[in-house]
């Protein structure tokens, strides 16, 4: 048996956790830049708010509704998901993190009457504990335990136990076919075409070659899982990453080199705090930065790739090779709007140039060095040690954020005070 924990509106969740004044109030969380709605709270949906519209289309909503709005706050939503994943490898081993809000348990040791209890407790658990209400679906095969998590929600009960066929056809019945995991809005599209409403609809009616036809391999997998044959096990250990990218639409446009220096020096960066947490090394970066081809004026896109030998997960080395190709393809009296950052060719372990050549090794000093930011990083918070070209005052290439709540989680420096 699988349960899928979902963490309810979680973005607006983790703004209300530290202002309990929030609750019961309309809030949205905005896209980088705050340019776009990328979360609502039930009260927020209830007034018809759809997602993605850009703020300044909803000012007059904000106002009539006293709407409280939040700058994607992306540290303090990394962080809360972390204790909430913590929280449930207490109730088993086998945690597959599907997203920063959701997670897949294996409960298959667990009898079928403490399967409902143990729903009911990580519910409770996780809201004491951590102070995110989440929405539990248990049942045989993850896709099921998709659905059951759809109707704790949609039923109000917040947990959802399928664990006799009558069940799993009641739930069938009631999910129309657009809600089922793995069903993309074409195929919901030629499948409705077809006279197939609801999840029931699709089992019954389309048979296995009829479903590989229209939906190949994944398509089988999701008709197989609907009628309780598990296909997809449980990933507890995510596959090793083939590429890392980094990149951000700058929050004013940029002319100067040396805003384009630090945005890149800061996403550089970062994809060598990511390569270090994974273990791996890049044998090879792209930088990119470009205009908008939306405006008038002089367009160009700059992009470039280097080769990284011997590969390395060294913050300052790849600052270095990515300055350098900024140094090379920038051009004056250009309005730069984008950056980004991507390292490919990714490996685990030392380089071995070839089978006569002995492994190459980075520097004692250097391996420490890393080891040393990464510490202080995660004892102090993020930018607490950056490479000398990222210090300084906030530039205006960093997004914006002007209404982003306190990082007071991970900042001593924004910890709340009281007295």
């Amino acid at each position: 048996m699988f349960a899928l924990v979902d963490c309810n509106n979680f973005y607006a969740s983790c703004e209300r956790l530290f202002n309990p004044k929030l609750r019961g109030r309309p809030v949205v969380v905005l896209s980088n830049n705050d340019g776009c709605v990328v979360a609502r709270s039930p009260e927020v949906k209830a007034l018809g708010i759809p997602m993605g519209i850009p703020l300044f289309k909803i000012r007059e909503e904000i106002r009539r509704h006293s709407i409280a709005v939040f700058s994607s706050n992306y540290e303090l939503y990394g962080d809360i998901s972390l204790r909430v994943m913590k929280t449930l490898r207490g109730f088993s081993p086998a945690v597959e993190v599907y997203s920063i809000d959701e997670a897949f348990l294996d409960l298959s040791d667990l009898s079928p009457e403490k399967q409902d209890s143990c729903g009911d407790a990580i519910r409770r658990r996780v809201y004491q504990w951590v102070g995110i209400p989440v929405g539990v679906g248990i049942a045989p095969t993850k896709t099921l335990a998709k659905g059951a998590n759809w109707w704790a929600k949609k039923g109000g009960s917040g947990l959802c136990l399928l664990g006799t066929k009558e069940e799993i056809h009641t739930l069938l019945q009631k999910m129309p076919i657009e809600e089922v995991w793995g069903i993309g809005r074409r195929s919901a599209a030629k499948l409705s075409a077809l006279g197939v409403e609801n999840a029931a609809d699709f089992v019954r009616r389309c048979s296995k070659g009829d479903v590989q036809k229209m939906m190949g391999i994944t398509g089988v997998r999701t008709w197989m899982e609907l009628q309780g044959i598990s296909c997809l096990p449980l990933e507890d250990a995510p596959p090793p990453k083939k590429s890392i990218v980094t990149s951000r639409s700058f929050g004013t446009p940029q002319k100067n080199l040396t805003g384009i220096e630090k945005a890149v020096t800061t996403f550089a960066s970062r994809c060598g705090e990511k390569l270090r947490t994974a273990g791996q090394r890049t044998s090879q970066m792209t930088v990119f930065f470009h205009t908008s081809p939306h405006k008038e004026g002089k367009k160009h896109f700059a992009e470039r790739t280097v080769p990284i030998e011997p590969p390395s997960n060294d913050t300052l080395t790849l600052v270095r090779a990515a300055c350098e190709i900024v140094k090379r393809e920038y051009r004056k009296n250009t309005l730069y709007v984008k950056a980004g950052v991507m390292v490919t060719g990714l490996e685990k372990g030392p380089q071995q140039t070839s089978i006569f050549d002995a492994p190459v090794q980075e520097s004692e000093s250097r391996k420490a060095l890393m080891r040393g930011v990464d510490l202080l990083n995660g004892k102090y918070g993020k930018g607490a040690v950056v490479p000398a070209r990222q210090a300084g005052r906030k530039g205006s290439w960093e997004k914006k954020e002007e209404h982003r709540s306190r990082r007071c989680s991970t900042r001593w420096g924004e910890i709340f005070e009281v007295g």
